[in-house]
């Protein structure tokens, strides 16, 4: 195999019987959840077949008024499922289940390489590895889909098929390539202001950092500004965050030096791929 990923071979050397989890993202599956709070817990939400806000809200406030005992707020599960079954909704339609086994990374490189543009490939690859792990659903309550998983608002934004981003895995393999240009186009204003070069190493790693945080390159390079610090590279960023995280987490609102061990984590698996790709 051309490319390697820990994460494939441990998949595949693994002797235990693999089950995946009902699929209970799919639009079908999502527009039959909508209607049954409308009709069973009088409800107003538009028929969008999408996780959205109005429906999460929504999921909440009925596990609330039924007390039923799940953790996550608004996990579309067996217990959501199973109280609207019991309240009188209709029986769901029919889900598969979800492709939870891991990839072989040598059957989508060739197509992400392709579809990138000018966005290195181990920066992609990376993304992947932190994201997915090269799982092309892994398990999430908010119907995050695919290898860079994507919410639901994501592929509504850019005109992607939620649906087939967790069962297609070419697509979902470039559906990362507008993902990431998006994040782009939003630190746009924050490069140009602050003097930042495009396509460096600082600036992919703002791009990763924005994914954190949409508020969090400007917000740092802006406080770097008006303290005289000039962002040379990731380094000065990274020992500002420590120098002055407190004062950050008050603008941010939430602790920046998260968002660096986040970007940190990232460009460790970056890195690695460069080796392996010897770029």
């Amino acid at each position: 195999m051309p490319y390697w990923s820990q994460e494939y071979e441990q998949y595949e050397n693994d002797p235990r019987v693999k089950t995946c989890e009902p699929d209970r993202c799919t639009s079908a599956y999502l527009r039959w959840l909508q209607n049954s709070l409308n009709q069973v817990f009088g409800q107003r939400l538009a028929i969008t077949g999408t996780l959205d806000d109005p429906t999460m809200a929504a999921i909440n406030r009925f596990r609330l008024a039924r007390k039923l005992k799940i953790s996550e707020s608004y996990h579309v599960g067996p217990a959501i499922e199973d109280a609207l079954r019991a309240a009188g909704a209709t029986a769901p339609p029919a889900v598969p289940p979800t492709q939870c086994a891991v990839s072989d990374p040598s059957k989508l490189i060739p197509i992400l390489d392709q579809s990138r543009g000018d966005i290195p490939l181990e920066f992609l690859l990376g993304w992947i590895d932190v994201e997915s792990a090269w799982v092309l659903e892994p398990p999430s309550v908010t119907c995050e889909r695919g290898y860079f998983q994507l919410y639901p608002e994501d592929s509504v934004n850019l005109g992607l098929d939620h649906d087939r981003i967790g069962t297609d895995p070419a697509y979902s393999v470039r559906a990362g390539v507008p993902f990431v240009n998006r994040a782009r186009k939003q630190i746009d204003r924050a490069v140009k202001a602050f003097g930042v070069v495009r396509n460096s190493d600082l600036y992919w790693r703002l791009v990763k950092l924005w994914h954190w945080i949409p508020s969090g390159p400007e917000k740092i390079l802006a406080a770097m500004s008006a303290q005289g610090v000039r962002a040379n590279d990731w380094e000065s960023v990274r020992a500002f965050v420590r120098d002055n995280f407190d004062s950050l987490t008050k603008i941010i609102r939430r602790d920046p030096r998260d968002g660096v061990r986040s970007v940190d984590h990232m460009f460790a698996r970056v890195n690695a791929w460069r080796k392996q790709l010897h770029r």
